[in-house]
């Protein structure tokens, strides 16, 4: 045993090897070493201590000591110097700037290996014989609280409460579950080694800042189980094909009489409806549904609390919901077919966002686990002037999410663009847990409360992300029909292609052939003429992600010439392949993969119990 004191003065008590290895006596002495004061961790991996301190914030630090933490390691075993590196270590300048350290783990199956945790969601990799960084991963933009090593993969808790499982030996790494664990941040993971002994299980147990201890299976069971399934799916799964048409619209504070002047503003709603031969689900998402001065008006009423104009508010955008409603129902009654009519399923508002879901009325009967949420990222959260609307439902044995957004403007706030999505995505959207209602409709391991629990999920909005170049480039760009190379500068594309904890790095979307869609003088076909003159810049967009490959065929991907607002319309139609359950057939294949999963059971059983009993 070890203890330490905030001195840095270090108690080994007993030995490692011997007759006395388990035992510890009152009586014997603790050997006593020192290691530096004021580290903000300290860690035990393996039998050697690793503590770390920095990065340096003074002004006038040294370059790689601002940017990295300075790690040491210490041998308490007495086999060799009890200072097991004598140089301080610290992170290669390529992986810029790294955070404190905050956990430390070993995983089993790489126990050459020392995993670094930081605050700022990056992982080191050390090698445990060299004592050299051999990989940096950034994992998350949250601050990583705790790690554990289980089996091949690298458990960790956040402050978000959520649990993460990293498969690290996926290049890159994947991540195999993630789930709120708890309703605040997770202070500990541990692993119950004494239950491969007593219970024939491998229990993880974890600890909240909620004051609560959640137990867990380290082998995953039931996501192995789901997993298997979910590939064996053309085994059990009749198919057919659904097809969604998407529509997106930053209106600008635009009314419904305010398509005129232009034919292209008359035939607007038509053209849309008409681009995709009978859809089977129409979605609408528009954003800035009020105009500026209503937003300085919703400004004071939340600071102030004005009652007066609070109801002035309300009245507004109430008003402007409902014209658009009803000009939405009367347009799909004109375009449709009498014989095939449609039924609104989902209607939802949150001060600038409006969605409003058509699905056909023969589909809509059969419809189940429809729920609506919205997530607002305004102001911190407090403010639904950006964010989400996120709206689902079962089709069949297929869950669907579409989701209408409105992300942070700005040329160079990419990163709060970026922290939005994870609030929409992530940490703010949970459903009601309505899995039961609909067994096999959820990903694998989901329980159909979070948004990467839906099998297909299609996302679409004003996503605000910018062109990286100057806008007279930008322009004559546009001018000569030469977008292919302007799209390398697209900011959302160099995520997708660049940043692993990009939270639409799992997305896909159809090649963009369109001009970019902002900023217009509102009445005409010209960029931006005002004194700011923004770049263009495609900020509307659709996006999809699906648990196969094969389930989502683009149809269509293009933008409209409506020049009532500053932004242009587009639309996606996308061909979706949902599946309906062959009960009787889905029996044999379960069972033929839970006998699968016994033998699976023994293997890990087998090589938890030799790492733990051997350490």
């Amino acid at each position: 045993m070890i203890t330490l004191d905030d001195s840095g003065k270090l108690f080994i008590w007993g030995t490692l090897e011997g007759p006395e290895a388990a035992r510890l006596s009152s009586t014997s002495p603790p050997k006593v070493q020192r290691v530096p004061e004021k580290q903000n961790f300290y860690g035990l991996v393996g039998t050697e201590i690793w503590t770390s301190s920095g990065p340096l914030t003074k002004p006038g630090a040294p370059a790689a000591l601002a940017r990295s933490p300075q790690i040491r390691v210490f041998d308490p075993t007495g086999r060799g110097p009890f200072t097991a590196v004598t140089k301080t270590l610290t992170l290669p300048d390529s992986a810029g700037h790294v955070g404190s350290v905050t956990a430390s783990a070993i995983v089993p199956e790489h126990p050459d290996l020392a995993y670094l945790g930081h605050d700022n969601g990056y992982v080191s990799v050390w090698n445990r014989a060299t004592y050299t960084c051999v990989a940096v991963q950034r994992v998350s933009t949250y601050g990583i609280t705790t790690m554990v090593g289980v089996g091949k993969c690298l458990w960790a808790g956040f402050r978000t409460g959520y649990i993460f499982v990293y498969d690290v030996q996926a290049d890159p790494w994947t991540v195999t579950k993630a789930w709120r664990a708890h309703t605040e941040g997770v202070t500990k993971i541990l692993v119950d080694s004494t239950s491969l002994w007593t219970d024939g299980a491998l229990q993880i147990a974890s600890a909240g800042s909620d004051m609560i201890v959640q137990i867990w299976d380290g082998l995953l069971r039931d996501d192995w189980l789901d997993t298997e399934l979910n590939l064996r799916q053309p085994e059990f799964c009749t198919y057919r094909t659904v097809r969604a048409l998407c529509i997106s619209w930053n209106i600008d504070a635009s009314r419904p009489d305010d398509l005129t002047g232009a034919i292209a503003n008359y035939e607007f709603l038509n053209e849309c409806l008409t681009s995709a031969e009978s859809p089977d689900i129409i979605s609408f998402g528009f954003q800035e549904m009020i105009d500026l001065e209503s937003k300085k008006l919703t400004a004071k009423t939340l600071i102030l609390g004005k009652k007066k104009a609070e109801q002035k508010f309300t009245d507004t955008v109430s008003s402007s919901y409902r014209l658009w409603h009803d000009k939405l129902v009367h347009a799909v009654r004109l375009a449709m077919p009498p014989e095939c009519p449609y039924t609104v399923i989902h209607v939802g508002d949150m001060v600038g966002l409006f969605s409003c879901i058509f699905v056909k009325s023969a589909e809509s009967a059969t419809l189940r686990d429809v729920a609506m949420i919205n997530v607002k990222t305004g102001m911190s959260g407090r403010y639904g002037n950006k964010g989400g609307i996120l709206s689902r439902f079962v089709i069949d044995d297929t869950s669907l999410c579409f989701i209408n957004c409105h992300l942070a403007a700005g040329q160079s706030h990419r990163r709060q663009r970026d922290h939005d999505l994870v609030q929409i995505l992530e940490d703010k959207s949970a459903f009601s847990e309505l899995a039961s209602s609909s067994p096999g409709a959820y990903q694998s391991g989901g329980g159909g409360t979070s948004v990467f629990d839906h099998e297909l999920v299609v996302l679409s909005g004003d996503l605000n992300y910018r062109i990286d170049m100057r806008r007279e480039v930008v322009q004559k760009a546009v001018a000569d029909g030469a977008l292919a190379t302007l799209l390398p500068q697209d900011q959302l594309l160099k995520g997708l292609a660049t940043n692993p904890t990009f939270r639409l790095r799992s997305f896909k979307e159809a090649p963009i052939t369109f001009a970019p869609t902002y900023k217009y003088d509102p009445g005409t076909d010209d960029y931006d003429s005002s004194a700011k003159k923004r770049i263009p810049a495609w900020c509307d967009r659709v996006l999809w992600r699906s648990d196969r490959a094969d389930k989502v065929t683009p149809v269509h991907y293009r933008r409209y010439e409506c020049n009532v607002s500053d932004h242009k319309p587009i639309s996606a139609a996308l061909d979706l392949r949902v599946k309906s359950i062959v009960p009787d057939k889905r029996a044999i294949v379960w069972t033929e993969v839970e006998s699968a999963w016994f033998g699976v059971e023994s293997q890990l059983l087998e090589s938890a119990r030799e790492f733990y009993g051997g350490s």
